[in-house]
């Protein structure tokens, strides 16, 4: 190896440790008061460029399908570019800061948060800029990607519906993961290539005086020759900062449960323990993260320097930077307190945060468990069957899927095709409820369910009537007539409305059930959203559980609506929703949620707060 690639291996990892621990108060309180100001100045600009967004669209939110459109319409790739060219500048903003502690560092002069602050404003415009144009870039780097994704959707035959496919997987799934995995790993080649490519930019920047096209062309100079070596370093400490938190994790899980169990007959005590323990662990984790940032800016300006970054020109820049920088010094001195202030002002707020959150944790356990489809693993889904599994399993709701046949009857289906559950290459709007009768949809599950028809709403009512309340979940497929209507009237006749709620991932038909019938129950279902969604006139908006946080839960229960959560089948993941105080569950293994449920109201409030203490700690 010689000597230039030894620059860059094992051996620059003492000078990383000397130049942080000699100056890590500065990189760490410059990271955070960064953060501080952008969230200070961002969070306000981001509710106002949403609420902006919205009014322009003429909706409260936008979720599901519609951020799709939105994001191809041209206001929403405006959007687009815009919040990336902010995100980038703001990140670029940090990094840029993190540098030009280094060079102080390195030069062995005492660095300065206030001056790298005061630079970075200076800075910013130009920041902006190189966000803006590598924003552009990346989406012109995706963009043959994103055509060959679409291409492929047009020319494979994807006929089917897409649980049959994931489900059967016949010989088109297979060609499909080929393409979509060569699409993913092309697009993050794309990607890391133009990471790599621009990772001297900001460095470029700031030492050579350049501008954001400028900075551009001479990180690409720079990196001619040197993409393997620099990729290596990088990677490295890519993979260290990956398990440092997971490492931290494993560490408090460890000694939180230890000193808490010892807390546990006393509610009070135990609160404020986790309280602080939460607020410390909150804490350890952003400085693992902050440190990760300091060095990796420390990393970058080694490697900018070794590389010959700046010709020379570097060392006159940054004297010249100093020089203009150590105007400001004197204001250095009086505002000394600032750090320690921040130290403390940051504790406290996590402590106050994170005592708010455990005192609102749902310490009670009225949660109604909803059977997936039925009792979907214990019996063919969409079935009597399933629904009389979904009685004797003690569920409150049975989830139902209902389409149109092709003569207007409504019948329990979930894929748009029988493919999955009959073997028939047949749409539900291209086939009779006279020739669906004829069709086997239990075999497909289990043999004993041979003969298992796809029953009507009607049908699967009759079973229900009295026994178990039924969510019935319009399928909207783009052929369908008057399936709001005909459900609604269905409800009506069978006076069935008590015993049932109308869930959608369409809102516009869930407005038609409303103006039909108003006492109906209403549910929104949603796997991606913007806005404010606790504002849509509905009865309960039911999540994807990977958009469930506490803020949702206060801000739909502030509303007067519950919030119902969509599928969970992890036991883990069922305890801590409980804890964060969700109505309703919707599972396909609702026995365990039951048993969940009982399992929390035999606990003491103490042990209920040390569990839920250690879910958030692993989630």
């Amino acid at each position: 190896m010689c000597g230039a690639e030894r620059s860059l291996g094992w051996g620059l990892a003492p000078r990383l440790w000397r130049d942080f621990r000699r100056e890590f108060t500065p990189f760490l309180l410059y990271d955070l008061y960064v953060k501080i100001i952008g969230a200070a100045l961002l969070a306000p600009l981001a509710s106002w460029a949403v609420a902006a967004l919205l009014a322009a669209t003429g909706r409260l939110s936008l979720s599901n399908a519609e951020i799709f459109s939105f994001a191809i319409s041209p206001l929403g790739l405006t959007a687009i570019l815009v919040s990336a060219t902010v995100t980038l500048g703001l990140a670029f903003a940090d990094q840029l800061g993190l540098i030009a502690l280094a060079a102080r560092a390195m030069a062995g002069e005492r660095a300065s948060v206030l001056e790298a602050i005061r630079l970075t404003a200076r800075k910013l415009p130009s920041l902006l800029g190189l966000g803006a144009l590598q924003a552009v870039f990346y989406g012109l780097a995706l963009a043959p990607f994103l055509a060959a994704a679409g291409l492929a959707y047009l020319l494979l035959p994807l006929r089917y519906d897409v649980n049959y496919l994931i489900t059967v997987r016949p010989p088109v799934f297979w060609v499909a993961l080929v393409v979509v995995v060569i699409v993913l790993v092309g697009a993050a080649i794309a990607v890391a290539a133009l990471y790599l490519r621009w990772i001297f930019s900001v460095p470029a920047l700031l030492f050579e005086g350049a501008g954001p096209v400028a900075a551009l062309r001479r990180s690409a100079r720079m990196m001619r020759g040197n993409w393997r070596r620099v990729a290596a370093v990088l990677l490295a400490w890519a993979i260290v900062m990956v398990i440092a938190p997971l490492l931290v994790t494993t560490l408090f899980d460890l000694v939180a449960g230890t000193l808490l169990r010892k807390l546990v007959g006393d509610l009070d005590a135990l609160i404020t323990g986790v309280a602080l323990l939460a607020a410390l662990y909150v804490l350890a984790i952003e400085a693992v993260t902050l440190i990760g940032l300091s060095v990796n800016g420390i990393l970058i300006t080694h490697l900018y320097m070794r590389l010959g970054g700046g010709r020379g020109e570097s060392a006159a820049l940054l004297a010249r930077e100093t020089r203009e920088l150590a105007k400001v010094r004197a204001a250095r001195r009086r505002y000394r307190w600032l750090p320690a202030a921040g130290v403390l002002l940051v504790l406290a707020a996590a402590v106050f945060v994170s005592l708010s959150a455990i005192r609102r944790i749902g310490l009670g356990t009225n949660v109604q468990v909803t059977a997936h489809r039925g009792s979907s693993a214990r019996a063919p889904e969409n079935t009597l069957s399933a629904i009389e599994a979904a009685i004797e399993d003690g569920a409150d709701y049975a989830e139902i899927d209902v389409q149109e046949t092709a003569d207007g009857e409504i019948v329990l289906l979930h894929d748009k095709d029988l493919m999955r559950v009959a073997g028939v290459e047949r749409h539900i709007w291209e086939i009779t409820l006279g020739e669906l009768r004829r069709l086997d949809a239990g075999s497909w599950f289990a043999p004993r369910f041979a003969g298992e028809r796809v029953p009507t709403l009607g049908e699967a009512i009759a079973v229900a009537r009295d026994r178990i309340k039924l969510n019935i979940e319009l399928k909207f497929n783009g052929h369908d007539e008057l399936l709001a209507e005909r459900v609604v009237r269905i409800l009506e006749d069978e006076d069935f409305v008590s015993q049932a709620a109308i869930s959608s991932l369409e809102l516009r038909g869930l407005r038609r059930v409303r103006a039909l019938n108003p006492s109906i129950l209403t549910g929104y279902m949603i796997y991606r959203a913007e806005g404010d969604v606790a504002r849509l006139d509905v009865d309960f908006l039911s999540f994807n559980r990977r958009l469930v946080d506490r803020n949702s839960v206060t801000a739909i229960h502030a509303a007067g609506k519950e919030l119902h959560v969509w599928t969970v089948d992890d036991r883990q993941q069922m305890w801590a929703l409980v804890d964060l105080g969700v109505d309703n569950i919707t599972t396909n293994v609702q026995a365990a949620l039951r048993a969940v449920v009982e399992e929390r109201a035999a606990l003491g409030e103490g042990e209920r707060v040390l569990l839920a203490f250690a879910n958030w700690l692993r989630r």
